[in-house]
């Protein structure tokens, strides 16, 4: 388990954008969902026994492979739109004009423990975003390596060995934003 103590950016109340490259080796055995990441009560995307993907309002129609990566990207535009994409195209999309999401206090768990399951294969390039970005965007630049200042980009985690030290602490893993510091590995 990573995590990321609670930031502003990190809590995500309109529109925005989580998006990440998975590749797991096993789905949920606990016959419930495994969080790939969570924000306390604020969002979350996890993985049921089937690999389908669980936004933390709905899931997705189609299931993820095991033993290949595979880019998954979940938008809220902010006004009741919520969807879920599988390598670029869309899995899942919940329309509610009441749908909100409300900041909270906890810190973002990567690869959290539930009811005695985890997440097992690889992450990298979890980036989240201050808007719903468009299914275009989503395709055109899933694949590319990103500078880290980017407009409205709140936090950007490549999951590399790239050792970073702030104020004597060890980093677990690096937010090339700038924003988020004091992770650590549980």
């Amino acid at each position: 388990v990573i995590a990321v103590p609670d930031h502003n950016v990190l809590d995500l109340d309109s529109a925005y954008t989580i998006e990440m490259w998975i590749r797991p080796t096993v789905f949920a055995t606990n016959g419930d969902r495994i969080p790939i990441l969570r924000k306390g009560s604020n969002y979350e995307i996890s993985l049921d026994a089937q690999g389908r993907i669980f936004n933390g309002k709905t899931t997705s129609s189609s299931p993820i492979s095991l033993f290949k990566w595979q880019h998954v990207a979940v938008t809220f535009d902010g006004i009741g739109t919520l969807k879920t994409y599988l390598d670029g195209q869309e899995v899942a999309r919940l329309q509610d004009n009441s749908l909100s999401f409300t900041p909270t206090s906890d810190s973002l768990l990567i690869a959290p423990t539930c009811l005695g399951d985890a997440f097992r294969g690889q992450l990298d390039e979890i980036r989240i975003w201050a808007y719903a970005r468009s299914e275009a965007e989503i395709i055109t630049y899933r694949d590319r390596l990103l500078l880290g200042n980017e407009d409205l980009l709140q936090a950007y985690y490549i999951l590399d060995s790239i050792p970073l030290v702030i104020d004597n602490h060890q980093e677990a893993i690096r937010d090339f934003t700038g924003n988020t510091t004091r992770t650590t590995s549980q």
